[in-house]
């Protein structure tokens, strides 16, 4: 007899009512030798288009890591594997994470928040980005319109970066709500065979444990900001994204140039003569000098012009 709270072997987290959890589709997929090997044959085709048809392919390995042969177990043992994974990686090529993300976008698609053409004309590995937030409740049917218009003519990198930013958004939101507490799941030991435990619950990862965030979340526009700098102006921006990591505690290259910046914009100046005056004024009192600052075309003074007056009648004192 199974432990309580236990599923032949999966421990399964303690329920809490405050807790979106993920259902569990304990149905099995029953297919006969033949639908299954039509099905191996169905999928091998799809998965050379993958754009073309990803959301369907979803769908079929779904059946492929749920789904039964009568009398002979997994389909995917029926074909010669010994778990999803193998099959995945030595039939199609892909990870078994890559599978798992296929099987959400095809629950999504179920679930009436994706449509097959939308992730087929964006692309699938994009779309796949906005799995976490949909998972924890920041994308809606609401709202996904709006994220996918914005992720359509962006490149990956700039999609991955969106997102994380709004994942980090919804953690603080949950924070300050009192909602970010873990709930722990132990590793299952047979993780392909736990009865009752589907792909589209493994492919849902921490999300079947993790709170859905009280609002929803608006994507962000990102930039990229690529800058060659010489060899000084490179030693002088380490020096200050190491000051301003000291100060803020973090390491995130963005949160510190915004620190910087900011700390700029609070200077009390906002012309080029003022910032001039300022910064010798602080290169004054950091090495106790006085300095004369000149125009380096028109030689005029533009700096220091009462050390200037100072060292000119000096010098006529001393004649």
């Amino acid at each position: 007899m199974p432990k309580s709270g236990t599923q032949r072997g999966k421990r399964l987290p303690a329920k809490r009512s405050d807790v979106q959890q993920v259902e569990v589709v304990k149905e099995t997929i029953q297919l006969s030798v033949s639908q299954a090997n039509d099905l191996r044959n169905q999928i091998k085709k799809l998965h050379t288009g993958m754009n073309l048809g990803c959301v369907e392919l979803g769908k079929m390995l779904t059946v492929v890591c749920d789904g039964e042969v009568k009398d002979k177990g997994r389909v995917y043992r029926t074909w010669g594997f010994d778990s999803f994974q193998n099959y995945c990686e030595r039939e199609l090529g892909m990870s078994r994470s890559k599978g798992y993300d296929l099987i959400c976008l095809s629950r999504q698609s179920d679930a009436g928040i994706l449509s097959p053409k939308e992730v087929e004309s964006i692309g699938w590995a994009k779309v796949v980005k906005l799995l976490p937030l949909i998972n924890d409740g920041s994308i809606t049917k609401q709202n996904i319109s709006k994220w996918l218009k914005t992720i359509e003519d962006k490149s990956f990198e700039e999609v991955r970066k969106i997102t994380h930013l709004a994942q980090l958004k919804a953690q603080e939101k949950r924070a300050e709500q009192g909602e970010d507490e873990e709930v722990e799941e132990e590793e299952v030991e047979d993780e392909e065979d736990a009865a009752g435990v589907t792909a589209s619950t493994r492919a849902a990862g921490k999300s079947s444990v993790v709170k859905q965030t009280s609002a929803q979340i608006s994507p962000e526009e990102v930039y990229n900001l690529h800058v060659p700098l010489y060899k000084d102006q490179w030693a002088n921006a380490q020096l200050a994204l190491k000051k301003a990591e000291n100060v803020t505690g973090s390491d995130k290259i963005p949160w510190l140039m915004d620190c910087i910046f900011t700390n700029f914009l609070s200077e009390g100046f906002s012309t080029k003569e003022q910032a001039l005056e300022v910064m010798c004024q602080r290169i004054e009192r950091a090495f106790s000098v006085k300095l004369i600052a000149m125009h380096d075309k028109s030689q005029q003074v533009v700096f220091g012009e009462r050390i200037v007056k100072l060292l000119q009648a000096s010098g006529k004192r001393e004649k």
